[in-house]
């Protein structure tokens, strides 16, 4: 039995939208390369559901947080310590 896929990754179609971006591939701790991956204009909402390791997780959040519109919010999935 094969079984369906879902999520973001699986299905493009999710992001014909110009207001919503989805970066994969980058890794996120590079911060050089993570920077290069993101959009110009700030950002209302950061996701990260990268590597799920907390040390990962600050070197993207030091790396985005200043992209972040004021008063906006980042997610952090799934903390491992």
């Amino acid at each position: 039995m094969r079984q369906a896929k879902f999520g973001c990754e699986y299905n493009a179609s999710m992001w014909h939208n110009r207001r919503l971006s989805l970066t994969l591939g980058v890794d996120a701790t590079d911060a050089q390369q993570l920077s290069a991956a993101l959009p110009a204009e700030p950002l209302d909402l950061i996701v990260d559901d990268g590597s799920h390791r907390f040390g990962d997780q600050q070197a993207t959040l030091h790396t985005m947080w200043p992209r972040l519109r004021p008063g906006f919010a980042i997610c952090c999935c799934s903390v491992t310590t």
